[in-house]
């Protein structure tokens, strides 16, 4: 049975000189034999006692054949009878390492790519797959993230995730901004809003700082002339709490409360530049601050102790 089938099932790998046989399987029989050949004609295939068959004999002296055409639920059990009734593990007989079937490799990345047409694939390696058709491996990680849709019109997910699953993570993504280009609030100084792809745009056009304004987007509360925006998929009151929640209080043990002699009292943050611009000896005004009811040349001094003192001054 010659390599045409897309089907997932059991194929072998005979050695026609020697008569030895490697078997395997795949969810895909005739993109993995394709792998076969790639890695073997690079010479960096994982199975050397095959490699090293390929090097003496020849591509001429091999032929690829299907045992077998399954349903992927039961390829590994159907291997493993194969495996069972042939016996390939057996050096004098074939090339497989081990007696027992495993599953692929976890450090191994595999994917199922999804073409223009509807059609499916599975994408054994990347890098050549991207270059073969003239794709952006950095977008097309991102469709496998969920935070692109499409890659000229391709989609991908790894091999263990179902399509839903995809799908459900780029709903996930767009729902939460994690992904998707959703755009951003403008929110002006008079109350009105309206829609912009692009912050950087609409800053450039408008004179504006854009990381000022994409600060104020993540709740830091941040204007660019009274203008500040948000992501479109959040309310302007899930907005505003957002900037509550992430606003510092303000640290108050760094603020002094000035008594002037004239009876007038002033918030200081820098003592010493304060008894420098008033003629004033620093070390005095901290003993003034230690002892209660202590003054020097009719100032009195001391730390602020909530925030409501700095509002009442």
């Amino acid at each position: 049975m010659s390599i045409i089938s897309k089907t997932s099932g059991i194929y072998q790998i005979t050695c026609i000189p020697t008569n030895k046989i490697y078997i395997g399987s795949s969810l895909c029989i005739s993109d993995r034999v394709t792998l076969h050949r790639y890695d073997l004609r690079k010479q960096k295939h994982h199975n050397k006692y095959l490699q090293n068959a390929w090097n003496k004999y020849g591509a001429d002296s091999f032929k690829f054949e299907i045992l077998e055409e399954c349903d992927a639920d039961i390829r590994l059990e159907r291997e493993q009878y194969w495996i069972d009734t042939k016996k390939p593990y057996n050096k004098s007989i074939g090339y497989n390492h081990k007696r027992l079937v495993t599953e692929l490799n976890n450090n191994v990345k595999h994917y199922i790519a999804t073409f223009p047409d509807g059609s499916e694939h599975i994408i054994y390696n990347m890098k050549k797959f991207c270059r073969d058709n003239n794709l952006c491996q950095p977008l097309v990680n991102k469709v496998l993230s969920g935070k692109h849709s499409q890659h000229k019109g391709f989609r991908f997910r790894h091999i263990g995730q179902t399509k839903s699953d995809w799908e459900r993570s780029v709903a996930e993504k767009r729902r939460t901004g994690g992904g998707w280009k959703l755009g951003w609030i403008i929110m002006m100084p008079d109350g009105t809003e309206f829609f912009v792809k692009s912050v950087e745009k609409f800053a450039k056009e408008n004179g504006l700082q854009p990381c000022s304004l994409r600060e104020g987007a993540y709740g830091k509360n941040k204007k660019s002339k009274g203008i500040s925006c948000r992501k479109s998929n959040m309310t302007k009151e899930e907005w505003e709490k957002m900037c509550l929640d992430q606003k510092k209080p303000l640290d108050t043990s760094k603020y002094w409360i000035i008594n002037k002699p004239d009876g007038t009292q002033s918030v200081v943050y820098n003592l010493a530049k304060f008894c420098k611009e008033n003629n004033l000896n620093l070390p005095m005004m901290h003993y003034v601050k230690k002892k209660e009811g202590r003054e020097y040349k009719g100032y009195k001094c001391r730390r602020v102790i909530e925030n409501n003192e700095l509002r009442s001054v």
